[in-house]
């Protein structure tokens, strides 16, 4: 079998059940694209055992592959999502979270989009946050457009849900930043970087959607992270290559 044209790297820690499911469903509803062209590739950031074995058992049912990091560190998103982006197989590679359910078009606009751009793109698009009534839900196809009705657009300044460009640009940049620990930043500071070293950054949000399921967040619990990610983005967003001492490992 031959390489994917599509890779689709997904990092979680402790996540199953409905919103897992919702997210790896949505993956396989894609049309225009056949599936053997996309790969999915979780990256688990050190699940306790309960939620890696159910992890284990969505992936099967919906051909992903997951890649397990033994750790009780504190979450590192960017290590995460590195981990998976240099075992991705694909042309491109899609960096999103496990939070969100894809419109069926969503592949399809990727790889219509890089085409046009000469494959030069990082390529984002602004979420729809689905309302805390929701929580719990099995989004079904059939009902995504009511689904969609009922969302309403995040701010454009996160940017973590959707980042997709060439794998092999993010192999040349040394993936996301994973001096970020926690939350927050590293995908702001790959937009940066990517704009300085001559990537288009363009925006999809106009020719397809993709809905990010309520869940309590953990943006506020460590205040003073959040600030030290905010810092190492101002005085360091400018620099193209990072993790000179390894990435991904």
């Amino acid at each position: 079998m031959g390489a994917p044209l599509l890779s689709v790297v997904i990092p979680l820690r402790n996540r199953s059940g409905v919103r897992l499911e919702n997210c790896l469903r949505s993956l396989r509803w894609q049309e225009g694209v056949p599936g053997e062209d996309v790969e999915i590739v979780s990256s688990d950031f050190g699940s306790v055992p309960e939620h890696r074995d159910a992890l284990q058992e969505a992936a099967k049912a919906h051909g992903a592959t997951v890649y397990y990091t033994p750790t009780q560190g504190l979450w590192n998103r960017s290590r995460a999502l590195n981990i998976g982006i240099k075992r991705a197989r694909g042309q491109y590679t899609f960096c999103t979270d496990v939070d969100m359910v894809l419109a069926p078009t969503f592949f399809k606009t990727l790889l219509d989009t890089q085409e046009k751009l000469g494959g030069r793109g990082l390529l984002m698009c602004q979420c729809l946050d689905l309302g805390k009534e929701t929580e719990g839900r099995v989004v079904d196809f059939a009902d995504l457009e009511s689904w969609k009705r009922s969302a309403t657009y995040r701010s454009a300044r996160g940017l973590g849900g959707c980042q997709c460009a060439e794998t092999q640009w993010f192999h040349g940049v040394r993936g996301f930043d994973e001096k970020y620990t926690y939350w927050g930043a590293e995908d702001n500071d790959l937009a940066r970087r990517a704009e300085k070293d001559g990537r288009v950054l363009e925006w999809i949000t106009e020719r397809t959607y993709m809905l990010h399921q309520w869940h309590p967040t953990a943006e506020f619990d460590r205040p003073w992270l959040v600030k030290k990610n905010r810092w190492r983005l101002k005085w360091t967003g400018w620099i193209v290559r990072k993790n000179w001492f390894g990435w991904g490992e």
